[in-house]
């Protein structure tokens, strides 16, 4: 009589054994789960054994989606691809879908598509007065879809004035931007240090003159200074080198050249602006009184 087969048994997948310096590394990638963008915080995983194990402690709802491609894009290694083919497949049960990540009539475990990775975007306006104030606006991605914007007025000896930070749709943050312009424009772009530096040499000046720190910089900040160090050195040094500035007196033409320049534009002040401040000086010169 042949002997029944016995039914082999399922193996229990044991979650990875970590060390406690791999698992506070862990730890601490999870904790800016919702903090960066999904494709810059992947490419910050030093190896495959790491990205296992964040796959497999990080919290399953949509938001992770995201990360989880980007982590399936960036480590071919079998285990990682295991771990977040079976992160996703717990997602789907749950209702949470990966359709709008997937190419149209591929399926779903191998045509994920890349997230794309979104570079902040920082604005800045003309100085509008003699205390240097001007606008400023900066665009990054905490999440995938979610633009977080912080916008306000800055100015080295007044400090931090109206400024607001958080998310906001991308509808929101383009009307946002054009109101910004409209008040304190024209807004030109900037590198993300001189932004940083102009907003934390606002930032210190205000605690100088103020005793209450602006709320909504505060919660930028700390994420702002380690994603771009201020810079050492004056802006416009990144674009001519110090050598290059002459040390001239300016010329007609060069004095021509540069109100010329958009970003001079409204500096100027037409004749027929003037008129009434002339006849008004002119008055006071031929009163008797002086």
């Amino acid at each position: 009589m042949a002997r029944r087969k016995r039914p082999k048994k399922k193996k229990i997948s044991q979650p990875l054994s970590l060390t406690q310096e791999e698992q506070k590394a862990v730890s601490a990638l999870l904790r800016e789960m919702n903090e960066i963008d999904p494709a810059r915080l992947a490419s910050r995983i030093p190896d495959s054994r790491h990205a296992q194990a964040v796959v497999e402690q990080v919290r399953l709802d949509a938001p992770v989606i995201p990360f989880l491609i980007a982590v399936k894009e960036r480590f071919a290694d079998k285990n990682v691809q295991k771990a977040v083919k079976k992160a996703l497949f717990k997602l789907k049960q749950r209702g949470l879908g990966i359709e709008e990540y997937v190419k149209p009539g591929e399926d779903t475990a191998s045509a994920l598509k890349a997230p794309r990775i979104h570079e902040p975007e920082v604005f800045v306006g003309p100085l509008l007065d003699m205390s240097g104030s001007r606008a400023l606006l900066l665009i990054h991605y905490r999440t995938m879809k979610t633009p977080h914007v912080g916008a306000g007025m800055v100015s080295h000896r007044e400090g931090i004035r109206n400024f607001l930070y958080g998310p906001f749709s991308r509808k929101k943050t383009r009307q946002m931007m054009t109101r910004l312009e409209e008040f304190a424009g024209p807004l030109v772009t900037t590198s993300f240090s001189h932004a940083a530096a102009v907003l934390e040499q606002a930032y210190q000046k205000h605690m100088e003159n103020h005793p209450d720190a602006p709320p909504d910089y505060l919660e930028l900040r700390p994420w702002l200074l380690r994603e771009a160090p201020p810079l050492d050195h004056p802006a416009v040094y990144d674009i001519i080198t110090r050598d290059s500035t002459a040390d001239r007196d300016l010329t007609d033409s060069d004095m021509d050249k540069l109100f010329q320049h958009r970003l001079l534009k409204p500096w100027r002040i037409e004749f027929e602006g003037l008129r009434p401040y002339i006849e008004e000086l002119r008055k006071i010169e031929d009163s008797p009184l002086i």
